[in-house]
Formats: structure tokens, C-alpha cells, sequence
């Protein structure tokens, strides 16, 4: 076979103008690569690709002086490695991400300096004297200058191509120790609108806070008994349920969603607003809502006793949990009984009779049991990893740290939900009109294959192999029920949870793999979730008659919805995420030198990790570890591994259970440092 020989640049330069043609026109345009640079605080980091994609990892000495979320030109420089991602290297800053730092003023007698509190911006921020100067209205009796340790939001200035930068203090949050700054600070770092608009406020306030005949006249009433199941102390109450059984003996479920696209028009002010935002953000003590709480909490929320515009869909579902038939419509209902979670179970599990809710309540959870089965057999996961909460004091201070419980009212929900999801994603799927659907894609092959690995560690011996195919979600069923109640579920749990993929919305239908179904959206949340809003607009268009313009219109529509939709949930599962730790480090802050008994979750080549009984983790360094450095570290060669994985050769695994010492609290980094306490010998 001949092997084909690249021309040199002499040759290319005498070639007659039409070969050259030839020779290139078939060759595709090479688009240049570009994404958003998230950088790791040790100076590493991955690109989130513009395009969709995998995302890239870039090393310290490729980042061209890139910053935390910089937007960046990058090329593609060896397939994927270590990382589970290809190598890149960052060849140009597109633009400067984030232009507004929070952090803490450290006043120097030259040049005073901000220290970011996210420690992936990765440098310090120089403040010239002139420069540390807040604009106030006349009469603002708030601080103009940032005194030592304040935090602070300073505008950043910098060269794109250079370590140094200067700022400037627009704002003095207040002192460490104010109340509520410790969230503030963290919220801040995330960019998230907070404070609503006055365009936005004076729309929410033209809103009708009743519905009135001329609403409610073309459109059903539910006249089923009608009941709400939430958490005790929400108040944006968006789903509702009702289950009768017909005369064929099926189960008829009503779930019954707040219509707020009556009250949020496409393109007003409210629409934008909410578009966003994207997401309510839930945090340890405040709510960030992606609409104003007069909607929120008021028109839209389905409050007991009030009549309130829904979008229902009604499913006639048989014994063996098959949607069989269904019709979604406008209608109008009023909740008969508002009930929280803990209510709720409370009654199925003391078998209280008394209650006039006691029979419907039965049925509910009939019917959750046969959905929840099927579910199951066709593959459906569910890790039962419980949830941590913190319980604060007045002033913000946590003063427990406990786990929800999920009782039998929530899982009833929950299915009704998911069962209704799929009904409303199948139907319009099926219709072929522009939607945006919530999709979920397979594993990698190389993280089910650590996951096998793990489930070997543990014993775990039925098919182990097909789990690292990463195509058969029974196989990661079987491996769960196979730990279920012992030491180490919650940690294999984990490591699958980190195994998937992350959910995100998409104008395509291409299935989803958690859930193990064909088709998928998001329709019961829209107070909360703009995905869900935008869902009821196109539904409520469909079912009055879309045309072909309109069909058109959202095609160009739903890729730009659906992708800041799944940038807005990222960004407040990372803010939620980052809140609650900042919770779970205060509360360690006063238990300095505590000892505790914990259970190993991680085993990294720089340490070890640790999780106490109270879901706080902290992190053991090598060099509190002799046995662990002099087998470990012997040589560079033995420092990391061709996985980044150490070799194991210590006298620790994961699952295994240790005795930690507390010895250090970082607030500002929201991290514990513990150390081996070795046990006394009786």
C-alpha cells in the first residue's frame, strides 16, 4: 500500500492554482475551539466547550495566564488520559470572566491587596490607596473605606495576557463576622441575580391576586378531591394530585401544575427575569427565587382553599403500572387539603383511620409501589444517599447538622412526578414540535470501569464486567441491593452517583439514562424552574393551535433555552452545595482537637479523606501519614501513577473505618483538616 507524503512548502508554493483547489475542497472548515476555563485552585483546570462536547483538561503550563470562568480559544492537544478528558492548551483569552471579585481586604502600608474567596480565581487582586474608596449618596453613613480583613467586591482590571492585576473596592460587604456576610460572600462569588428589577417588581405588582370568572370560564374544574404534599415549610406550592379509580378498575392520577405562563408572558420583563435566572436557589437560610414572591408565593402557588389555574395531566394507568391513556388540559382547581411530608407519612404509617384522607392516601401509595416496581425493572437507579441539612440559630450560626429522612409521602410524590414527566415528554416527542426535554447520556467507559474496581474492592462478584461496559443499568442495581445496609453503601453510592453523567436540557430527545427512560422533560416546577414554564408555553400554544411561523420560531428558540437553563442549574447546585459546606465547617469551628470515628470515602496521592458521622468531611495530608509517604513516595515514580490513583500500597482503604483528630478549621477555604488518633492499647 502506498503511504501518502506531505508536499513541502516549496512544492505547495510552485503548485498551478487549480490543483490546489482540488486538493482542498473537500477538506472540512476547521471551526475554531473556544469554551468557558474552569480552573482547578492548584493551577490546572477543564474548558466546558461552547459546542457540545466533552470537556478538556489543561495543565498548569498550558493556561496562558487563563483565569477562573475566562472565556478561551484552545486547541485539542493529545486524545483522553489520566483525566477521563482530552489534553488542551489554552492559545488565546477570549474575554475576562468574572470582572467582579469577592473577597478580603488585607490593608498594607503600599499596596493593599484582595484575596479572593474562591481560591480558583487564582490570584491576588493589587488596591492603590486611590482605589479603595466606595461612592456613597449623600447622607450613607456606611463606611467609604475598606478597613484589614473586610470583605469586599472589587472590580478587576487586567492585562488579558499577564499574572497582574489591579481593582478597584466597589462595595464593603461588612466584617467576617457580620451576620449573614459568611453566605452573602459565597453567594456573590456565583454572580447570581438577587435582587429583583423595578421593572420586574412593578409587572409582579399589576398581577391580579384572585382568579376571576373571565380566567377560569374555558377551562375544566377539577372536581376530584385535590391535595398538596410538600415540604413543612414551603410556601411556593406548584404541584397538586388527585387519584380516583374508573369503572374498569384503573387508577385515574390528576397531577395538576400551577398555569404561571398565565401570569409570566413570553418577552415581558418577568419572562426575561426568569429566564435569567433559570432556578430558584435553595441555601441554608435564604431563597434566591426565580420569580417575585408576590407570584411565588401568591397567585401561582396552589394555597388551600383558593381557586388557582393548573395545567393538569390526567393518566389512566393500570395494575402493572402502564400509562394506558392520558389528556392534558387547562383547568382551574381548588386544593382541598394542603399537607406537609412528615403529616402526611405520618398518617399511612400509624394507619390512621380516623382521617378523611387515610383511603386516598392508601391508594397513593398502592399505586407508588406498582410505578415504583417498574421503574425498577426496567432499570431505573436510585442511590439512597440520605441528604444532609444544618439547622441555624438566629443569627445564622449552625447549631445541628442532620439527615432527611424520606419518608412515604415523598417517594408517592415523587412518582406521580416522574410517571407524569414522562407521560407530557412522550406526547410531545411523539408530536414532533420544538420542546426541551431533560436528557441524561451514558457513563464513560473508563469511570465504570473505577467503578468496577471499587465494587471488587468491597466483594461485590455478580458480573462485574458488564457494569464497566457502562450500558446496563440492572448490573449498577444489582451492585447497590448487593450493599444495601452495610458500612460502605453510602460511599459506593457516591462513587456512582460521580460515575454518571450530569443531566442537562436539550432541544433533542435523546433519552434518559438514569432514569432509564425513553423519553424525559421537567413540567411540574415551573415557580421554580424556567425549563418547566417554558414546557407550559409551548403546551398551552400546541393545544390551541401552533402554526408553522410559531414552530419555527421555537425551533431557533429551545437550543439557547436549553442551554442557559443547564448553565443556571449548574451554577446553583454549585452555589447550594458550596453554602451547606460553608454551614458544615462553621459548626466544626468550636470542635478543634474533638476526636471522632469516621469512615475513608477517598484515597488520593496528596491524602486521604474522611467522613464523620454527621456527613462532615475532612481531609488527612500524606505528611501525617509516615507509613503512607515512605511506601508511597519513595520516588517521583511512585508519586502518581499512570491513573493519578495511588498504588495502595499502605495500611489504608476506602471504607475503612479510622479515628480522627480535628486539628485545623479554614472558614475562608471552607475545609477540615484532620489526623490520625491512634487507639489506645488496653
Amino acid at each position: 500500500m502506498s503511504r501518502k507524503v506531505k508536499k513541502s512548502a516549496s512544492e505547495i508554493a510552485y503548485t498551478p492554482d487549480k490543483e490546489i483547489k482540488e486538493e482542498t475542497k473537500n477538506k472540512p472548515v476547521k471551526m475554531p475551539l473556544t469554551g468557558i476555563f474552569d480552573r482547578n485552585p492548584k493551577g490546572f483546570g477543564f474548558i466546558r466547550p461552547d459546542m457540545p462536547g466533552d470537556s478538556v483538561h489543561v495543565s498548569f503550563f498550558n493556561t496562558n495566564y487563563a483565569a477562573h470562568r475566562d472565556r478561551v480559544k484552545y486547541e485539542i492537544i493529545s486524545p483522553p488520559g489520566m483525566y477521563d478528558s482530552p489534553d488542551g492548551v489554552i492559545t488565546k483569552v477570549l474575554e475576562q470572566g468574572d470582572k467582579l471579585i469577592v473577597g478580603i481586604f488585607h490593608k498594607k502600608k503600599r499596596n493593599s491587596y484582595v484575596e479572593p474567596l474562591d481560591t480558583k480565581f487564582g490570584y491576588f487582586i493589587r488596591v492603590l490607596a486611590k482605589n479603595n474608596n466606595v461612592k456613597r449618596p449623600r447622607g450613607d453613613k456606611r463606611p467609604k473605606k475598606a478597613v484589614d480583613l473586610d470583605r469586599v467586591v472589587v472590580a478587576v482590571e487586567r492585562p488579558i495576557e499577564a499574572f497582574e492585576m489591579d481593582g478597584k473596592i466597589v462595595e464593603i460587604l461588612g466584617g467576617a463576622t457580620d451576620p449573614g456576610i459568611d453566605v452573602l460572600s459565597v453567594i456573590l462569588q456565583f454572580h447570581p441575580p438577587i435582587e429583583f428589577p423595578e421593572d420586574v417588581l412593578r409587572e409582579a405588582e399589576h398581577v391580579r391576586e384572585y382568579v376571576d370568572e373571565g380566567e377560569s370560564a374555558h377551562r375544566k374544574r377539577i372536581t376530584d378531591t385535590v391535595i398538596t404534599i410538600d415540604g413543612a415549610d414551603a410556601k411556593d406550592l406548584d404541584d397538586a394530585v388527585s387519584l380516583t379509580i374508573n369503572e374498569r378498575g384503573n387508577f385515574i392520577l390528576g397531577v395538576h401544575i400551577a398555569d404561571v405562563n398565565h401570569y409570566v408572558r413570553e418577552k415581558s420583563n418577568l419572562d426575561l427575569e426568569a429566564l435569567e435566572r433559570g432556578t430558584s436557589i435553595y441555601l441554608a437560610d435564604r431563597v434566591i427565587h426565580m420569580l417575585p414572591e408576590k407570584l411565588s408565593n401568591g397567585i401561582c402557588s396552589l394555597n388551600e382553599g383558593v381557586d388557582r389555574l393548573t395545567l393538569s395531566c390526567e393518566m389512566e394507568i393500570d395494575h402493572s403500572g402502564e400509562v394506558i391513556d392520558h389528556k392534558i388540559e387547562e383547568t382551574v382547581i381548588c386544593v382541598n387539603k394542603r399537607m406537609s411530608y412528615p403529616e402526611a407519612s405520618k398518617i399511612l404509617d400509624n394507619d390512621e383511620t380516623d382521617s378523611p384522607y387515610f383511603d386516598l392516601l392508601k391508594r397513593m401509595e398502592y399505586l407508588c409501589k406498582i410505578l415504583s416496581d417498574k421503574r425498577y425493572d426496567r432499570g431505573s437507579l436510585e442511590f439512597d444517599v440520605p441528604e444532609a441539612k444544618v439547622r441555624l440559630n438566629g443569627a445564622g450560626w449552625p447549631t445541628e447538622i442532620y439527615l432527611e429522612e424520606r419518608g412515604i409521602a415523598s417517594k408517592i410524590i415523587e412518582e406521580f412526578m416522574l410517571v407524569c414527566n414522562e407521560t407530557v415528554a412522550e406526547h410531545f416527542a411523539k408530536l414532533q414540535i420544538p420542546f426541551v426535554f431533560r436528557v441524561h447520556d451514558k457513563p464513560d467507559n473508563r469511570k465504570m470501569q473505577r467503578l468496577r474496581e471499587l465494587a471488587k474492592s468491597f466483594g461485590y462478584k455478580r458480573n462485574p464486567e458488564v457494569i464497566s461496559k457502562g450500558g446496563n443499568q440492572n448490573e449498577i442495581q444489582a451492585l447497590i441491593e448487593n450493599i444495601k445496609d452495610a458500612p460502605m453503601e453510602s460511599i459506593v453510592c457516591r462513587a456512582a452517583l460521580r460515575t454518571m453523567k450530569q443531566a442537562r436540557y436539550s432541544e433533542k430527545n435523546t433519552g434518559h439514562y438514569g432514569l432509564a427512560a425513553e423519553y424525559y422533560c421537567h413540567f411540574t416546577s415551573p415557580i421554580r424552574r424556567y425549563p418547566d414554564l417554558q414546557i407550559h408555553r409551548i403546551i398551552k400554544e400546541t393545544l390551541r393551535g401552533l402554526t408553522d411561523s410559531r414552530k419555527e420560531e421555537l425551533m431557533n428558540t429551545m437550543p439557547r433555552v436549553s442551554g442557559m437553563c443547564s448553565v443556571a442549574e449548574r451554577r446553583a447546585e454549585d452555589l447550594e452545595r458550596q453554602v451547606l459546606q460553608l454551614k458544615k465547617v462553621e459548626f466544626m469551628a468550636d470542635k478543634l482537637n474533638h476526636v471522632y470515628d469516621g469512615i475513608i470515602t477517598e484515597i488520593k496521592p496528596f491524602g486521604i479523606f474522611v467522613e464523620l458521622p454527621n456527613t462532615v468531611e475532612g481531609m488527612i495530608s500524606v505528611y501525617e501519614m509516615p507509613e503512607y509517604i515512605r511506601y508511597e513516595y519513595s520516588s517521583y515514580a511512585d508519586y502518581y501513577d499512570e491513573d493519578d490513583e495511588p498504588k495502595f500500597i499502605n495500611p489504608y482503604n476506602i471504607g475503612q473505618k479510622i479515628r480522627v483528630r480535628v486539628t485545623n478549621v479554614d472558614l475562608e477555604q471552607r475545609r477540615l483538616t484532620f489526623k490520625i488518633e491512634k487507639r489506645k492499647k488496653k
